[in-house]
């Protein structure tokens, strides 16, 4: 597996790789290739929010962010300096990926009741980076609780109102990487994360950067994390935070549905189009129904005919099938553009 990342191996449980120009290899044995799963991860997506505060300019996508995060009450501050260092990040901040991300709140909130020791090394690295920093007087508990308390209102104030947008794209992310999978391979889903990863079986001919240990591989879309690519390898399993298909449309606004902006409607119907515009991002048969109010046999059934006729894709995502618009649908909806 070919990525982006610094040359060196981090530290376990606090690394998360920054980009870098250069391509590197991560070699995977057998055991690593059928262990490769996908999966979001709350967390990650909230320091990826945070890092896009931190540099905005390497994240132009989304200026929308920055001025939320300008208008919080929030300790930014405080959380930018947390994420502001590309390959080192508190270790409360690395947590694990699982199968069944919790609800972020909890986890924000968890944060407040961490490891001490593990927060006061945080503490003594900032120190050491930042002799004037306001921390230089705080115990770890109060450490713990600031952070906490500040990531918490930072997620209330600036993430939760767009929490269900994020949480769609990366969803129908991962339904279009299954289906990729089980279509064309699983090379074919591990190539198209980004256009600078690749995929290779283990080999001796030449020494890898970033080593499979026969634990597999975590890859988790993020929507912050566009244009970029991070790895990272963490106890010490390799974790791959790519941006998320579709990130763009967590900032589109809803095209008018004015009857004479839309001859469409008398092509396609009220409903069809209404299903269309709702499509800002993937979502499913339920949500659009209850966002519309119509029923959802309705709303299925209109989704199944604009599947057919090219308008839509699919993907199945556990138990939720994702619909999103095509090209030919986003050109019908959006004509100036």
């Amino acid at each position: 597996m070919a990525g982006e990342a610094k040359n060196r191996a981090p530290s376990a449980g606090r690394h998360l790789g920054s980009v870098a120009p250069s391509r590197v290899r991560l070699d995977l044995a057998a055991a690593d290739l059928a262990a490769v799963r996908w999966v979001s991860e709350p967390l990650r997506e909230v320091v990826a929010s945070l890092r896009v505060l931190a540099r905005p300019d390497r994240h132009p996508l989304h200026g929308p962010l920055v001025s939320l995060g300008r208008r919080s009450s929030a300790d930014i501050d405080l959380l930018i300096h947390l994420v502001s260092v590309d390959d080192w990040l508190p270790h409360f901040l690395c947590r694990l990926p699982t199968h069944r991300p919790p609800d972020p709140l909890s986890l924000l909130t968890a944060i407040a009741a961490g490891d001490h020791l593990a927060a006061q090394r945080a503490l003594d690295t900032l120190r050491s980076r930042d002799a004037a920093g306001g921390w230089q007087a705080w115990t770890a508990v109060e450490f713990l609780h600031r952070v906490s308390d500040a990531l918490v209102g930072f997620w209330q104030e600036v993430l939760a109102p767009i929490w269900n947008r994020i949480t769609d794209i990366t969803r129908a992310d991962l339904a279009h990487r299954a289906d990729v999978a089980a279509g064309q391979g699983l090379g074919a889903a591990l190539s198209g994360l980004h256009t600078r990863v690749g995929i290779e079986a283990q080999s001796d001919a030449a020494p890898s950067v970033w080593q499979g240990s026969g634990s597999g591989v975590w890859c988790i879309p993020s929507v912050f994390q566009w244009p970029r690519i991070t790895l990272g390898q963490e106890r010490p399993v390799p974790i791959i935070v790519y941006p998320a298909r579709g990130a763009a449309r967590l900032w589109e606004s809803a095209p008018t549905s004015e009857p004479s902006r839309f001859p469409l409607r008398q092509v396609l119907g009220d409903s069809r189009v209404e299903i269309l515009l709702c499509l800002q991002t993937p979502s499913t048969t339920t949500r659009i129904a209850r966002q519309l109010a119509l029923a959802p046999a309705t709303v299925s059934a209109n989704l199944t005919t604009m599947t057919r006729a090219h308008l839509l894709t699919s993907a199945r995502h556990g138990r939720e099938v994702y619909y999103a618009r095509t090209a030919l649908a986003d050109s019908l909806v959006n004509p100036d553009e």
